[in-house]
């Protein structure tokens, strides 16, 4: 069909990067049966608003990581679709500092950013540009229903404690970060500039057992917000 790129029969351990692909009818990459890859720093359009995907992640494609792309499609950002059976799974695979380029015209009717069925789970978003109301969970076969699927989004997280005063960073200040349910982030002090180490937190974390279309509104969805606490020592 004109893949931009396609990985399949158990490619593993491959780094594909720095390309720039182009589909008129097809997915710009797609990986099935495929495992351990990394794409990193590809521009990725597909151009078709028909099942033509940015990234098509398919039946076994497992733990590949995605960093840095930039990807478009009139059809869906990425589709995560684990099965072509009631049984099996996808899981495993991360995107970070990617950015999904909105659609804003000539797009397919069911439009998403991020698309995830038939058993596609621990799927992990950090620091990707994308718009959150278009994430949507959708059934295999609404005849077979019962399917799990999950993702989580997370972000990096930098502070800096500085006197208002001298815009100076203020050491050894204690920072003390909590999530909404008190679960404890971070505890310690800033360096000699005012900083911390950079903190991954998870903004959300969606989880759906589905038997119709899921989206963020109709399902269980974990919402996360942070509480920051600073005290110059």
């Amino acid at each position: 069909r004109g893949y931009g790129i396609h990985l399949t029969g158990n490619s593993y351990n491959n780094s594909i990067y720095r390309n720039n692909i182009t589909t008129n009818a097809s997915h710009g990459i797609y990986i099935n049966d495929s495992y351990s890859n990394v794409f990193y720093e590809n521009n990725i359009t597909a151009k078709s608003s028909v099942s033509s995907y940015g990234i098509y992640i398919g039946n076994n494609a497992n733990n590949n990581t995605f960093s840095k792309n930039t990807i478009f499609s009139l059809s869906a950002g990425v589709m995560i679709n684990g099965t072509g059976s009631a049984s099996g799974t996808t899981y495993g695979n991360t995107f970070t500092n990617d950015t999904i380029v909105p659609c804003v015209a000539g797009c397919a009717g069911n439009y998403n950013d991020i698309v995830l069925t038939s058993n596609a789970t621990d799927i992990i978003f950090t620091n990707v540009s994308m718009n959150k109301s278009r994430i949507s969970f959708v059934p295999r076969d609404l005849n077979f229903p019962v399917e799990k699927n999950n993702l989580t989004v997370r972000w990096l997280l930098n502070v800096n404690v500085t006197n208002s005063t001298n815009n100076i960073g203020i050491a050894n200040a204690q920072v003390v970060i909590n999530d909404s349910f008190a679960t404890n982030i971070f505890t310690g002090n800033t360096d000699a500039n005012g900083g911390i180490p950079t903190q991954t937190v998870t903004e959300f974390t969606m989880n759906g057992s589905i038997g119709s279309s899921w989206t963020a509104s109709n399902d269980t969805c974990y919402w996360l917000k942070l509480t920051l606490t600073t005290e110059n020592l």
